[in-house]
């Protein structure tokens, strides 16, 4: 996954949080439990984190963060420090990260692990040295973690990336052959974004406003909020709708905050945490 959203957003956070439940350390139960709280009325997926904590599964995360001189180093170094030197097959480089991930997977098979986790924080700083460097094509790595993750079976894995921007708002500088090697990389990655006017941003706004506005509050009727709808996209707002009946369902949930006025949040909210 790739998770695109602005400085001060949460990533991190929402990052540390899943951590902490894919490894689910006995000391972190307490914490656990009231994240799980405070989800249950929001996310169905509340229920998920009691069940892994009442099962006592124990999985590992390996984090990277920023700048990776070799991405196959960083993520064999890290994995050690969780779970101690691995045990590489003979012939094989260390330094090759289909080998390193291969004996993370045996490792945590033998420890009964049952997921795995890769998590890399600001991977944009990554990109942003990989092009000023003259090495972009050491992004081939990164495929290879990503294609691995899809192909592992027992235990589980994933890979998260988490970005400020997508893939080429750090490619400006670079060959168009270049571009298109890093956009087959990009494709290789379900993308979750909450950046200026994300469709996902919108419809979380609306579910807060939903969720504490006043039930004697009287709506309008359906047919004017598809109307509004449909102004709104010809006035080129809401560009991550492409339906007009979704983007009228988000301008329901979030009556009665004006269309413009839900259009603009996000992208106001991005600026005051980026310069903050």
């Amino acid at each position: 996954s790739m998770v695109v959203a602005a400085y001060g957003s949460g990533k991190s956070i929402a990052a540390g949080a899943s951590a902490l439940l894919v490894e689910n350390a006995p000391e972190s139960a307490v914490t656990l439990r009231r994240i799980a709280k405070r989800l249950e009325n929001a996310e169905p997926a509340a229920a998920e984190v009691y069940s892994r904590l009442d099962s006592g599964a124990r999985g590992v995360v390996i984090v990277l963060e920023g700048a990776a001189e070799v991405s196959a180093d960083a993520l064999r170094e890290a994995a050690e420090a969780k779970l101690g030197r691995l045990h590489m097959k003979k012939g094989v480089s260390r330094s090759d990260p289909v080998a390193v991930l291969d004996a993370i997977a045996a490792k945590c098979r033998s420890s009964k692990r049952d997921r795995i986790a890769i998590i890399w924080d600001e991977f944009g700083r990554h990109l942003e040295a990989l092009a000023a460097s003259g090495r972009a094509a050491e992004l081939s790595s990164v495929q290879q973690i990503a294609e691995w993750v899809v192909r592992q079976d027992t235990p589980d894995a994933t890979f998260t990336i988490l970005l400020h921007q997508g893939f080429f708002h750090y490619a400006g500088s670079l060959s168009q052959a270049v571009r298109n090697d890093w956009r087959k990389v990009e494709g290789r990655f379900s993308q979750i974004r909450f950046a200026d006017d994300s469709k996902e941003m919108h419809q979380l706004i609306g579910w807060v406003v939903q969720q504490t506005r006043p039930d004697s509050l009287k709506l309008p009727a359906e047919k004017a909020f598809l109307t509004a709808a449909e102004q709104a996209r010809k006035l080129g707002f809401f560009g991550g709708f492409t339906k007009a009946q979704e983007l009228a369902e988000t301008l329901r949930a979030a009556y009665p905050m004006a269309p413009a006025v839900l259009h603009m949040l996000p992208r106001l909210t991005a600026r005051l945490a980026q310069n903050e």
